[in-house]
């Protein structure tokens, strides 16, 4: 178990170019990395802090004269007694909007030494992102699909704002065999997207793949692979973050936690958010689908499914003649292409996709949990152990360093999170589970009177790395994973 006393963080927050009058703020009660792709476009901190009023005066000059003062934020983990740097980013230093409102009563000249502010931190590469104009790209060596569109614009963005303080990266964590073929000879952004919102508006008007992604320019993300050369100055590179959750199962990389004590004695399951197709727009067993091309404005009618059945008073069900329910569904590439979305849309909400869970960790470092990964957060109810299936995926991730015991400088972190549920294939439903004949030890079996068939949810819900399993009945000696 962690012993939270020994156990801390150090926030520093100072300026970029030194100012021995100006006092470092090191006085937090809250710091909070919010990380939430598709929603937000980057990655980026809200923060509380006790700040020296003399800094504080011209930070307020400094903002009102247009220009947001240049920090670096350092933080670091501190474990019996011995420092260790994990973070170190250059940050623009934010007041919000209704600071003005919020500070009324407050008195920042004065006698006082601190004043308590809300502010906002954001990488100054995003920052310069969020204010210049698009990427607007003609091709005359050859034609693109959508994913190398993307890529063509990662690589422009790691050339231009990549340097010796902050580097650039990107990764895609996805099935790649669902990508829009379609190929374009040009690429057309509107001018009021800026460099930020281009892998946004890339996604949602050329779709990259059959079904939707998302994107997250994140600068918290402690990817074992993407921080290795950086772990002694704790410069953590803003990643680009393609992710497509179709077949995740199959795409993402495991991660046991299966052997970290901490974690699991401190994560704690908050709510489930059922994930259901409530208007049933997706789930239609009877669509008549049209589909509207609105580049050459042309129609097309498809009809996907059976017919519909209605159930009777006597419980029994009846085939009806006719349709009655459609889709309106609007595409610029191809057919084929629009089809194909329909189809991995329905199999990935439907199929794919059980719930949302919202977790939260205490006490834990900030390192294990990232984007792109599968967890095998799964336990037994009744004892605990770990099921090892490797089913949940993070959708969004708050992480948060809150004051330890309103002691000045000492913080704890916290991860808030929450998590796609998918639907294991190896726990579908009845007969998942049946006898391996070579292992039994009287003859034959059949799904009448075999023990393992007959009781499958009594046994462990999935075989860990697919072995073997101790049976629970004494009839057989083990049983195998179908």
């Amino acid at each position: 178990m962690a012993d939270t006393k020994s156990t801390f963080y150090n926030l520093l927050l100072t300026r970029t170019i030194p100012d021995e009058n100006l006092a470092e703020i090191t006085d937090f009660a809250y710091l909070i990395f919010i990380r939430q792709p598709g929603t937000k476009r980057a990655t980026y901190a809200i923060a509380q802090a006790n700040i020296p009023t003399a800094t504080l005066v011209v930070i307020e000059a400094e903002i009102s004269a247009g220009s947001f003062p240049d920090y670096q934020l350092q933080i670091r983990h501190v474990k019996d007694n011995n420092e260790n740097l994990i973070y170190s980013s250059y940050v623009k230093f934010i007041l919000p909007k209704n600071y003005n409102q919020n500070k009324a009563g407050t008195t920042v000249k004065g006698t006082s030494p601190t004043v308590p502010v809300q502010f906002i931190l954001v990488n100054p590469v995003i920052w310069e992102m969020s204010t210049n104009n698009s990427f607007n790209k003609t091709f005359n060596d050859k034609r693109y699909n959508a994913l190398e569109i993307l890529e063509l614009y990662t690589k422009e963005i790691i050339k231009k704002y990549s340097s010796s303080s902050q580097r650039l990266t990107w990764n895609k964590i996805c099935d790649l065999t669902t990508k829009n073929k379609t190929l374009y000879d040009q690429v057309i952004i509107p001018s009021t997207i800026t460099e930020l919102q281009v892998p946004e508006y890339i996604i949602g008007a050329y779709k990259i793949f059959s079904t939707p992604s998302l994107w997250l320019f994140d600068n918290f993300n402690f990817s074992i692979k993407e921080i290795e050369n950086s772990k002694a100055t704790g410069k953590i590179p803003i990643i680009g973050l393609l992710l497509n959750f179709y077949n995740a199962l199959e795409c993402f990389e495991k991660y046991d936690i299966s052997k970290d004590a901490d974690i699991k004695q401190f994560t704690t399951l908050l709510k489930i958010i059922p994930y259901n197709d409530t208007l049933s727009v997706l789930s239609k067993p009877n669509a008549v689908v049209n589909f509207k091309n609105t580049t050459n404005m042309t129609q097309v009618t498809r009809l996907f499914g059976n017919l519909p059945k209605v159930t009777l008073s006597d419980n029994t069900k009846e085939t009806q003649s006719q349709r009655v329910a459609s889709l309106e569904i609007e595409y610029t590439d191809n057919l084929e292409e629009a089809e194909t979305r329909i189809v991995d849309c329905v199999n990935l909400m439907q199929k794919q996709i059980n719930q949302i869970e919202i977790y939260e960790t205490i006490n834990t470092s900030p390192e294990w949990l990232q984007f792109g990964y599968l967890y095998n957060l799964e336990r037994d109810k009744k004892t605990g152990d770990n099921l090892n299936r490797y089913i949940h995926t993070p959708l969004s991730i708050f992480n948060i360093f809150l004051r330890q015991e309103q002691t000045i400088g000492k913080m704890e972190h916290i991860i808030k999170y929450a998590m796609l549920r998918l639907n294991d294939k190896n726990v579908a439903g009845s007969g998942e589970w049946v006898c391996d004949k070579s292992e039994q030890a009287n003859g034959s079996c059949n799904k009448t009177d075999c023990p393992h068939y007959k009781n499958h949810e009594k046994l462990p819900q999935q075989c860990p790395n697919d072995k073997d399993i101790s049976c629970p009945f004494n009839k057989f000696a083990h049983a195998k994973c179908k």
